[in-house]
């Protein structure tokens, strides 16, 4: 983690989860947040897919920074197929700060 990003294998598979939920677990642990660089990664399995959706809900939960960089094209339409492309993204709380922008101009509307 040279740059404070916990880079990702070519191949994330179930034989790689371990390795990579010990990882995420140390990455909590970052002042900056949580970012996570898949710009080498071709394949993301089953098992890494859901310790990446646990930890964001966790960053979540804890008002951590969290984001996914450097996806391909097409891990990037296969987050968008399963709905969990608010996972990618630059660093922000939780990933989600555009869908927070837009709920904030929402409330102010309805707060005057």
């Amino acid at each position: 983690m040279p740059d404070g990003a916990l880079y990702l294998p070519v191949n994330c598979t179930t034989t790689t989860a371990e390795d990579l939920r010990a990882g995420l677990v140390l990455a909590f642990d970052n002042p900056d947040g949580l970012v996570i660089d898949a710009g080498d990664t071709v394949v993301i399995g089953q098992a890494v897919l859901q310790l990446l959706i646990a930890a964001q809900r966790d960053a979540e939960r804890e008002d951590i920074k969290f984001a996914i960089r450097g996806l391909n094209d097409q891990l990037t339409a296969q987050f968008a197929a399963y709905g969990i492309d608010k996972l990618t993204g630059e660093p922000s709380v939780a990933g989600i700060d555009a869908d927070l922008s837009d709920a904030d101009s929402q409330d102010e509307g309805t707060n005057k």
